[in-house]
């Protein structure tokens, strides 16, 4: 119908929902990809907040599937990306895309050159290791991301929804930015010049990613304790010099 041929001009891939599969891949076997996940998608949070990922669904690409562009829609408001576990399936093609606006662009800027891209390709990181393996990427739900057509054999990924765990307040993160340090500085070097803002004032930055606000539902509060990587790194170096960050 109408429908399916829509669908299949945007993304063409076999789907199975979490209740119509089973598999014996756990990521409590594999705790080093949350770990790994926490520093570096979370650089520079500091909450006290531990993360967890809900199997969502399995997808199978056979030669000519793909999806075109797209961001993923957050399944609620502790919800900050997503992880996908690609198997040692052989396959060719299928190169994985992810573009996100520069700082110094327009958020909702779609021109390319305005972006900061990203590649993967499964198919060789998997074809060159030694024994069977599997590989993962994980990315913000507002990175957009798209699959070129895979060109032979079958592409095997499970994708998850990654949550912040409000159950379980308790982790730290190990780890400061590599340009934290940098930051701070800076910040520290506006506050000690005298011709900036001399009679004092307000210091405003925009945010670098997207985030679920419903107004008159969602309290900035909360949103504020849920800021992903650069933008937890400059929370975190206002509140270091002193500074009363909140979010507006």
């Amino acid at each position: 119908n109408e429908s399916e041929a829509e669908t299949e001009c945007y993304r063409k891939a076999w789907r199975l929902d979490r209740s119509c599969f089973a598999t014996h891949f756990s990521l409590d076997d594999n705790a080093h990809i949350l770990d790994r996940i926490r520093t570096q998608l979370l650089e520079g949070h500091r909450a006290e907040r531990k993360i967890r990922a809900e199997m969502d669904h399995l997808n199978v690409y056979s030669p000519g599937s793909f999806f075109k562009p797209h961001k993923d829609t957050p399944r609620s408001q502790d919800s900050f990306g997503t992880l996908v576990i690609v198997f040692p399936s052989a396959h060719t093609g299928g190169l994985f895309t992810l573009t996100h606006p520069t700082l110094s662009s327009a958020r909702d800027s779609d021109n390319p050159e305005d972006s900061d891209v990203w590649t993967f390709d499964s198919s060789t990181v998997l074809s060159s290791q030694p024994t069977p393996s599997f590989a993962y990427l994980a990315f913000h739900s507002d990175v957009t991301h798209s699959l070129a057509r895979v060109t032979s054999g079958h592409r095997l990924t499970i994708t998850y929804s990654l949550h912040f765990d409000h159950h379980h307040p308790s982790y730290t993160l190990p780890a400061s930015a590599a340009y934290e340090e940098e930051l701070l500085l800076a910040v520290k070097s506006i506050l000690r010049d005298h011709r900036i803002m001399p009679n004092g004032g307000v210091l405003g930055f925009g945010l670098r990613y997207a985030y679920i606000v419903q107004p008159g539902k969602t309290p900035l509060e909360e949103t504020f304790r849920s800021l992903k990587g650069s933008d937890a790194v400059l929370k975190r170096a206002c509140v270091e010099v002193g500074l009363e960050a909140e979010l507006r």
